[in-house]
């Protein structure tokens, strides 16, 4: 909660979200939700907590006032992870084996828009940016337009970021955090730091943290076309390239 009093934590595999007490070191309510839930986000007043559903493929809006669910939508295949955006109404869910992202309205659950991403295939955590200009998701890009012939160069899969500038519908820019002969397996949690020049992103795969130039990474976004993103969701030589933007990769175990 803001006051840190509180922390959420959502149960997967028994169906709820349980609130415990800080102070007191104990669990002092439990809030039935859908299947498997996983993402959770608190409204910037406090007043909701809305829960991604991952084996139900649904978001649970909870109002924390009178600890009832308000409503429960259906948002695609395998929802895992949400966060607010800052005008504090809308919410953005990534769809991990659906390639899309739902936009909703955190208060009535309606769909505002479903946003498809070419080859981003499970969608991790995601954060947006402080504006509520860009939601930037942990992703991997799966090359599944032709058989397997080659394994390097990321030609199964790659690992990098998908941005979404929220302002242009339907935008969506993949950037990868590969390297041509080392691999940032498994991206999975972003944070961004107070000042947004930082992002974190944790490569569950290798055991590591990228530290991303965010204003870098932004700019690159920027200046990408539409009949580039393809390309570029393809390029794991553009850290050597774009020296501003790569990632310093610290070990953490």
């Amino acid at each position: 909660s803001s006051d840190g009093r509180m922390l959420y934590v959502s149960c997967q595999h028994a169906s709820r979200v349980d609130v415990v007490d800080l102070e007191q070191g104990k669990v002092t309510r439990s809030i039935a939700v859908g299947f498997e839930p996983m993402g959770l986000a608190i409204s910037r007043d406090g007043q909701y907590l809305w829960v991604v559903n991952s084996l139900s493929e649904t978001v649970s809006a909870i109002d924390l006032l009178s600890n009832r669910q308000i409503f429960e939508v259906p948002v695609g295949r395998c929802p895992r992870y949400v966060a607010q955006l800052s005008d504090s109404r809308r919410i953005v869910v990534g769809n991990a084996q659906a390639r899309d992202v739902v936009i909703l309205d955190g208060q009535s659950g309606e769909i505002l828009e479903r946003r498809p991403l070419g080859r981003a295939v499970q969608l991790r955590q995601v954060v947006c940016t402080h504006d509520g200009r860009y939601a930037i998701f942990a992703t991997m890009v799966g090359h599944d337009e032709q058989i397997t012939i080659q394994m390097e160069r990321g030609w199964v899969n790659s690992n990098g970021l998908c941005v979404l500038d929220l302002r242009q519908e339907g935008h969506f820019v993949a950037a990868l955090l590969d390297r041509l002969l080392s691999g940032a397996t498994n991206p999975w949690a972003v944070v961004l730091s107070p000042d947004e020049q930082r992002l974190y992103v944790s490569l569950a795969g290798i055991h590591q943290v990228a530290i991303v130039d965010l204003p870098a990474l932004l700019k690159l976004v920027s200046e990408t076309a539409p009949e580039q993103v393809q390309r570029l969701s393809q390029d794991v030589e553009i850290l050597e390239r774009l020296l501003p933007f790569s990632p310093v990769v610290e070990p953490v175990g």
